[in-house]
């Protein structure tokens, strides 16, 4: 009688030891899956601030032309050296009209920015400005 109660014993404990690993291993996952969750977040929240960049970038580079546009009518655009970030500039049109086309690209993110505008003596009024795909 006394051996068959130490097995009953034995299979408690080795049920236990099963459980708390069954409990321990789901821990370990629910840890990790929160832990790769936070990396996604961070990496997007990075990729997005590349991009928020990239966008002030061109716009920047769209009102260096205009300015450049007031002094000189004859600008047709160039590279602005920002602080680490470059970006271009091409300015086109004829009289009165002109377009900007500007882009900028941080870390593999390109915005693209055009803008019209109408050069009168040292007034520029813009008409237009829109980002878009292509350049």
């Amino acid at each position: 009688m006394l051996a068959i109660f130490k097995i009953h014993q034995n299979q408690k404990g080795l049920i236990s030891l099963v459980t708390v690993l069954v409990m321990a291993s789901a821990a370990v996952a629910l840890g990790l899956a929160f832990s790769a969750f936070g990396l996604s977040e961070q990496q997007h929240a990075y990729f997005d601030q590349s991009s928020s960049e990239a966008f002030y970038a061109a716009d920047s580079c769209v009102e260096e032309a205009y300015i450049r546009l007031k002094r000189n009518p004859s600008y047709s655009g160039g590279t602005l050296a920002l602080t680490g970030v470059n970006c271009n500039s091409v300015v086109t049109g004829a009289g009165s009209s002109r377009t900007v086309a500007a882009s900028s690209t941080v870390l593999g993110f390109t915005r693209k920015i055009t803008a019209t505008a109408t050069l009168q003596g040292a007034r520029l009024t813009q008409n237009d400005w829109t980002e878009y795909e292509g350049f």
